[in-house]
């Protein structure tokens, strides 16, 4: 049996995360001068190991804090919104795209369905 150190290590060898991704920790996640510029690198790691289909609402928002919660045109399905990202064109000031994590979770048991990045 391997360490435990690496055994994360191939684990995320082989979820596909980056050099420049990095574990998922609530320092990168809440950092934040005009946008939360930390992250996009700890997103994918967050996906994949700690937003697991079934987790509990209540569960994910002691996790991340508090998002921006919307309903989904299905009433059956409700889903937190947090930003991850900003992305600005040279030289102009102002924001062309930004980029979301949604998390869905049922409106029936309030149980994580998925997640993306959009």
């Amino acid at each position: 049996m391997f360490p435990r150190y690496l055994e994360a290590k191939y684990e995320r060898k082989i979820a596909g995360l980056s050099q420049q991704d990095r574990p998922f920790n609530l320092e990168d996640w809440n950092r934040r001068d005009a946008h939360y510029h930390d992250r996009k690198y700890v997103v994918k790691d967050l996906m994949k190991f700690h937003l697991q289909q079934g987790k509990q609402y209540e569960k994910v928002k002691e996790l991340l804090g508090e998002g921006r919660i919307y309903n989904v045109a299905d009433s059956t399905v409700f889903a937190l919104s947090y930003e991850i990202d900003v992305l600005y064109k040279w030289p102009d000031i102002d924001p062309y795209q930004s980029i979301y994590l949604s998390i869905y979770f049922s409106a029936k048991d309030s149980l994580l369905i998925h997640s993306e990045l959009k």
